[in-house]
């Protein structure tokens, strides 16, 4: 009766061990199976992140996959088992840029819950050679790529402008906005704004810095649809920025 119990214990202990290399065996398994697909998505994306910043430094023309294979530190062959044409590359990076533009939004939300304090501190984030560089890109793209353009403006209006529109609600719940504004109509006239704001043929980006676009634009606009107490924080802002604070 002894022998059996402790064969019986001696044959747990075994199986219990058994069961465990088997876990590990199956772990390490499906790892490996795993493995190259875990890279490829790791090489996928160091080409989105370094294609994107070449396309925004030097426009959507002029780079080639010559220059983008080698920016990688990749054969061109390689390069293309990623990604077939510049084309398809080209529209994966602006669905990147969107994910990132996203982030970017929400790293402000964070910082203050005042719509209209976020807006003046997201467009102090950035600098005119940044606006400018985006600004030109997409004229390109624009012109070299209109499918893909007009896809993406479909997608960014209508993103942009919901931003917009849930801010202004915001906005007027926080005493910021007048609640005697059409929101809807008022949402799409800073949206067409902006856009105005990137229209090179009426604004020239080596004649007008879009700082001062920005200022002249909508700045004015939102303080036109202000109460006092959004006046009050726009004024300040104007200040700070006239005193270089």
């Amino acid at each position: 009766m002894l022998w059996h119990n402790v064969n019986t214990k001696l044959s747990y202990k075994k199986s219990k061990k058994d069961r465990k290399t088997r876990k590990l065996f199956l772990f390490f398994s499906v790892f490996c199976i795993h493995l190259p697909k875990f890279f490829e998505m790791d090489i996928r994306t160091r080409i989105l992140e370094n294609s994107l910043e070449l396309f925004m430094n030097r426009g959507c023309k002029s780079v080639t996959m010559d220059d983008i294979a080698a920016e990688n530190g990749i054969s061109k062959r390689t390069l293309y088992e990623h990604f077939s044409d510049k084309s398809s590359l080209l529209e994966e990076c602006l669905i990147l840029s969107e994910r990132k533009t996203k982030c970017f939004l929400d790293e402000f939300k964070n910082e203050t819950d005042n719509f209209l304090s976020r807006l003046l501190v997201m467009h102090d984030a950035q600098t005119d050679v940044m606006i400018n560089l985006r600004l030109n890109f997409f004229t390109e793209l624009k012109k070299f790529y209109p499918s893909i353009y007009d896809n993406l403006v479909k997608k960014m209006i209508k993103f942009h402008l919901d931003v917009t529109h849930s801010g202004i609600i915001k906005g007027q719940n926080q005493g910021l906005f007048r609640k005697d504004i059409d929101v809807e109509l008022v949402s799409k006239i800073i949206i067409e704004l902006g856009n105005t704001m990137g229209n090179e043929d009426t604004f020239p980006f080596k004649s007008y810095g879009r700082k001062k676009l920005f200022k002249e634009l909508l700045i004015n606009y939102f303080r036109g649809i202000a109460t006092q107490k959004g006046i009050d924080i726009i004024d300040e802002y104007l200040n700070k920025q006239q005193n270089g604070l």
